[in-house]
């Protein structure tokens, strides 16, 4: 290990890394003696005089210690203990993180009490410590489970299946977080549906897709919850089929200055172009209310695109309309190219196929929407992406639609 000096330039590669191991070893032997304290001040010690000078230092040493890091007792805790001795003495000397101790201390434990396996085992995990993370080690025990235990390995799937969890909790900056506890079928499960929509989508002049893997995520999240709705599989609620549900004022779908804004049945506030982007190819419901809210008449259900309209939508554009985007119609959309609410019809000339994510940018990121001389679209990008605004096409569909 090397020692550490004060340099003034940047480190070469050999010394980060040899400095990045060291860290790490003294993290894990730290670790260890903080596991070492909290095991012995559990057990039970005669009455004496309150020790004040060594107080005082405690509480000294933790006000100067770094916020944050204070390691919590467990499975790593009980390695220090029993059976496990070479995984104690492993993470005593900073060979193993304590997040490692803990993965091989669950995983042995895990086997039968009486199987010969248990030693095997732990030298295995211990082994492979040197080569993988806490994860690859945790994957490598669950095989060791089932080979020696198939049945407990069923119970701990079971069990795991039992704590499935999902939170929601709102952030103070308008956004939410969603926390999902699942066990791996599941989590395998989501990430397949996910898979083929997280996929980046690269700009008609070959830009790539800038979004983050966890930004394609997030949106494939959405559009297949959407599409799911959409589908009309959902379970009915009182006779009506469940989708996102907008509450606004007509000022507010017609951008009126000093309109509110309009907010979902969950009660989080959406934009009014939020709102128009949405309502682009929604079935829209006029409520009447009085000065004081009460609803006085509900209108039909109106505007919707109909399935003659959609087919005919279908035939001209194929897929999504925006260039270089290969979604096929069932990805897709109907996006009005003036606004209904502005006097644009729901008709044939004046609508276009637009998957979910090129629908958010025509909306939110100043692109224009023509027709050409052959009445397909076409799309004038912002002059911040084209000074010239020259007109783009998906000619992607030109390979695919029949030709007459």
């Amino acid at each position: 290990m090397m020692r550490w000096t004060e340099t003034r330039g940047p480190l070469s590669d050999d010394d980060l890394a040899d400095l990045l191991v060291a860290q790490a070893e003294i993290e894990a032997k730290a670790a260890a003696v903080g596991l070492q304290l909290t095991r012995d001040g559990r057990r039970p010690r005669p009455r004496r005089a309150p020790r004040r000078h060594l107080h005082a230092r405690v509480a000294a040493g933790a006000a100067a210690a770094a916020p944050g890091r204070r390691q919590t007792p467990g499975a790593a805790s009980a390695a220090l203990d029993g059976e496990l001795t070479a995984t104690g003495d492993a993470l005593r000397s900073g060979a193993i993180s304590i997040d490692a101790a803990t993965v091989i201390h669950r995983a042995v434990t895990d086997l039968p009490v009486d199987s010969p396996a248990r030693g095997q085992a732990e030298a295995f995990l211990l082994e492979q410590a040197a080569v993988h993370g806490p994860d690859g080690l945790a994957r490598l025990g669950t095989r060791l489970l089932h080979v020696v235990d198939p049945e407990r390995l069923e119970q701990l799937e079971e069990r795991a299946r039992a704590t499935r969890e999902l939170w929601v909790s709102d952030r103070p900056d308008g956004t939410s977080t969603l926390r999902l506890r699942a066990e791996s079928e599941a989590v395998a499960t989501l990430l397949s549906a996910l898979d083929p929509l997280a996929a980046p989508t690269p700009a008609a002049d070959d830009t790539p897709d800038l979004r983050s893997p966890t930004r394609r995520r997030a949106d494939a999240l959405i559009e297949l919850a959407s599409r799911w709705l959409d589908a009309g599989q959902a379970p009915t609620a009182r006779a009506a089929r469940p989708h996102l549900t907008i509450t606004a004022d007509l000022a507010t779908l017609l951008a009126l200055p000093g309109a509110p804004a309009a907010a979902t049945t969950w009660g989080g506030p959406l934009s009014g172009q939020t709102l128009r982007r949405i309502a682009c190819d929604a079935g829209v419901t006029r409520v009447l209310l009085d000065p004081a809210g009460v609803p006085l008449d509900v209108g039909r259900e109106h505007r919707i695109v109909t399935p003659g309209i959609w087919a005919a939508l279908v035939a001209r554009d194929v897929g999504c309309a925006f260039p270089g985007c290969t979604r096929p119609a069932e990805w897709c959309i109907a996006h009005h190219r003036i606004h209904w609410a502005d006097g644009g019809e729901t008709s044939l000339p004046n609508l276009l196929l637009l998957c979910a994510a090129h629908h958010a940018t025509v909306h939110h990121h100043g692109w224009d929407v023509i027709l050409s001389h052959d009445g397909r679209p076409q799309f004038i990008p912002p002059p911040w992406i084209d000074p010239k605004q020259a007109p783009r096409r998906n000619t992607y569909w030109d390979t695919v639609r029949p030709k007459h």
